[in-house]
């Protein structure tokens, strides 16, 4: 779509957009002959490109939460919002380099997203989750590491089955999860810890 944002320093959304790889936000204003054809949500511009999604190996359906990454939708600019990036199933580290190079006229740069941000198996498909509001911290011990199902002990075998939060409970809480057993007391694999990113001010999975 010929679309792009009219300026970089602010962040209200207008629409979104397909670049001829993914869909991605058009914020400040938007330039281009297809303005008037931006979609109103992400998802509805994801599902309307799931087939070209495809040509590049992009799919989404999946599993199980180990089988989802998150890719970066652009190149440019810090990656702080769960708009900037797609939840897709398999493989997200090798197409990092494939999807981001040249795009946008961006160098093929990928710049790690929030420490929040997961990518999650949900109703059988990859879906991106942010659980910022439950991960507030100061220092290194208020964060524990958690897995990202509702009920599941032990806590799962991978990073890719976990995250970080300030509180177990309200994570489960914010998760709208019907807990029907104990919490999983059970330490993580060895190596993945949950720290204070001080950059954020959010916890954040640490794997040695």
């Amino acid at each position: 779509m010929d679309a792009e944002s009219s300026g970089d320093d602010c962040v209200s959304v207008v629409g979104y957009a397909f670049d001829g790889t993914l869909c991605y936000p058009v914020v400040c204003g938007c330039r281009g002959d297809d303005c008037g054809e931006l979609y109103p949500s992400l998802s509805e511009c994801d599902d309307a490109f799931s087939a070209c999604y495809e040509n590049f190996g992009v799919t989404r359906a999946c599993e199980t939460d180990a089988e989802c990454a998150l890719v970066p939708r652009a190149c440019c600019g810090a990656i702080t919002e769960p708009d900037a990036v797609l939840a897709i199933s398999g493989g997200g580290a090798e197409l990092d380099s494939e999807l981001c190079d040249g795009r946008l006229g961006c160098p093929g740069i990928f710049i790690p997203p929030k420490p929040s941000l997961y990518a999650q198996c949900v109703a059988g498909r990859c879906e991106t989750l942010d659980v910022a509001p439950v991960a507030a911290c100061d220092t290194d011990a208020d964060c524990t590491v958690r897995s990202k199902g509702c009920c599941n002990c032990p806590l799962g075998e991978s990073a890719a089955e976990l995250l970080a939060v300030a509180s177990p409970d309200q994570y489960y809480d914010f998760a709208s999860c019907e807990v029907t057993c104990d919490l999983c007391l059970e330490p993580p694999p060895e190596g993945i810890t949950a720290t204070c990113d001080d950059s954020f001010g959010l916890c954040a999975l640490s794997e040695e």
